[in-house]
């Protein structure tokens, strides 16, 4: 009879201990975003995640369901194909697959906001062959995906400097005819919405001598390459005696920073370059230092 009520008592802490004392696994951080596909209503993003699981058991699952919620808003959903192991007290590696509708990102939202991702699943009771069902929540900061995205994205954004001309030469400035090549390696559309320009005097890029900027925006479009140019007049008495030294090895520098914002679903991603320009202050004739 004891032996009987022995094994009920423990048959009973296992089970209802195991089930009243989970802890709901913590999210980490987030690495790794890549971006799968970007169809007309849909963007498919592909993720690893660090998940701590505080329990003193391993929790895997096959059966779990991801909704992605921003308050009451519906904004997609999320997947682990393979299911997951999670190590007892330590922390495991998952890789994630998050569909975000675009009808949110056209939404009024701030890449500041936070989603919550609601979990729902079963697992293995630790030493029994029955299943316990979870449901908890992750808070997810949409900035931890989208700057790991962007920088994603800038990568295929491949901008360079192809040329730089003197166009023009007076006694006050020097005119320069900046060449670009933005080669979009992507299957999406941006938006060039900023484009400045600045001429330093030195490689500390301290102190500007030119600058211009691109006013109006200009769309570009999926897997083309795009060639655009700018004008940036130079003072040359900002440049003092610079302008006219090194005569003697007939080579004398200054330098250039480009500083671009390309959008994209609201999205700000910065774009930047700078490059040292060599001339002959002689004939000024420019080379573009690579």
């Amino acid at each position: 009879m004891r032996v009987i009520f022995y094994f009920i008592t423990v048959f009973s802490f296992i089970f209802f201990g195991s089930c009243s004392s989970f802890k709901a696994p913590k999210l980490v951080s987030v690495n790794n975003v890549k971006l799968l596909s970007d169809t007309k209503d849909q963007i498919t993003l592909e993720t690893d995640l660090t998940v701590l699981n505080p329990n003193w058991f391993n929790i895997s699952s096959s059966d779990v369901a991801f909704k992605i919620y921003l308050g009451d808003k519906y904004v997609g959903t999320a997947d682990i194909s393979d299911g997951f192991n999670l190590i007892k007290d330590d922390t495991s590696s998952i890789i994630s697959t998050l569909i975000i509708e675009k009808s949110f990102l056209d939404s009024n939202f701030n890449i500041k906001d936070s989603v919550v991702v609601n979990v729902m699943g079963s697992s293995k009771v630790p030493y029994m062959q029955k299943y316990f069902y979870f449901e908890f929540d992750y808070k997810i900061n949409l900035e931890d995906y989208f700057i790991s995205l962007t920088n994603e994205i800038v990568k295929e954004l491949d901008l360079k400097i192809k040329k730089v001309e003197v166009k023009n030469i007076d006694l006050m400035k020097i005119n320069l005819e900046v060449s670009f090549n933005l080669n979009n390696l992507t299957k999406n559309e941006y938006e060039v919405t900023k484009l400045d320009i600045n001429i330093y005097n030195s490689p500390s890029y301290s102190k500007i001598i030119g600058r211009t900027s691109i006013d109006d925006s200009f769309v570009i479009k999926a897997d083309t390459l795009n060639v655009f140019k700018s004008n940036v007049n130079i003072n040359t008495l900002s440049m003092g005696t610079a302008l006219l030294s090194n005569t003697i090895s007939k080579m004398n520098s200054f330098y250039i920073e480009v500083n671009s914002t390309i959008n994209y679903k609201k999205l700000e991603i910065p774009v930047s370059i700078k490059k040292r320009l060599d001339y002959n202050p002689l004939t000024f004739e420019i080379m573009l230092n690579e």
